[in-house]
């Protein structure tokens, strides 16, 4: 991953969110955002299942990361995320499993 076109290695437990656009991604990690070229579908595949879900057609979330959820809206430390409707049900299925 990159900041300012300097190379960064770091932990998949360190992500908090990612955020696809058109031609990149971008990765909150603590208080950076890092940029990669892969697209939301190559991350759907590198990414740690059992820690990572896909709430929207741009967002990836880490589960651990997660500090509530309420009414379609993820909380986490500074950031509010959209849950789509159609993926609803089934974050709220994986949240309460990983929860537990």
């Amino acid at each position: 991953l990159y900041h300012n076109r300097i190379p960064y290695e770091i932990h998949q437990s360190e992500i908090q969110y990612v955020v696809t656009y058109d031609s990149y991604s971008e990765y909150r990690v603590k208080n950076k955002m890092l940029r990669s070229e892969a697209s939301l579908r190559e991350l759907e595949t590198q990414l740690d299942k059992r820690l990572f879900f896909r709430i929207h057609r741009k967002y990836i979330v880490n589960m651990a990361q997660v500090q509530s959820y309420r009414d379609g809206v993820i909380h986490m430390k500074d950031t509010e995320l959209p849950v789509a409707r159609r993926k609803k049900k089934e974050f709220e299925q994986a949240y309460m499993q990983f929860e537990s």
